[in-house]
């Protein structure tokens, strides 16, 4: 396998932003370690509000390539979440429907063959991110 991601560690800088109108933005940086050899490889990373049931998908950063250099690589990506105007948590790509948010990067790599599906880390227990620090609304 060309590359193997070896970690996945997510940060949420602040937890916590007020309701709209005075908001503002969460930064959320999720860095990939891992592995390369050959010619290198490619791998996406997702980001989710890992609420029970079903997640929530917020941001991606798809197809990005590992080549060349040192046969290990550290790559941060950085995704800015906000708070709506219903008070909850969003990204470029959907709405966690709440107020607080219990965010997990996946990254995803490899090929994918009929009997194996690509491979798959995550950046371990959820971060959390509020919106409206010290009122809480029931989610809709």
């Amino acid at each position: 396998m060309p590359i193997t991601v070896t970690g996945v560690a997510l940060t949420v800088n602040p937890a916590s932003r007020p309701c709209p109108p005075s908001g503002g933005t969460f930064t959320v940086t999720v860095t990939v370690s891992g592995n390369r050899s050959g010619i290198g490889g490619s791998y996406d990373v997702e980001l989710f509000d890992v609420q029970p049931g079903n997640p929530d998908l917020l941001d991606s950063a798809m197809n990005i390539n590992v080549v060349g250099g040192l046969p290990t690589f550290s790559t941060p990506h950085t995704f800015t979440l906000k708070c709506d105007d219903a008070c909850e948590v969003v990204g470029n790509l959907g709405s966690s429907g709440e107020q607080q948010a219990e965010l997990q990067a996946t990254v995803t790599w490899g090929t994918a063959t009929p009997t194996t599906p690509r491979s798959t880390k995550t950046s371990g227990p959820a971060k959390t991110a509020t919106c409206g620090a010290g009122t809480y609304r029931e989610p809709r």
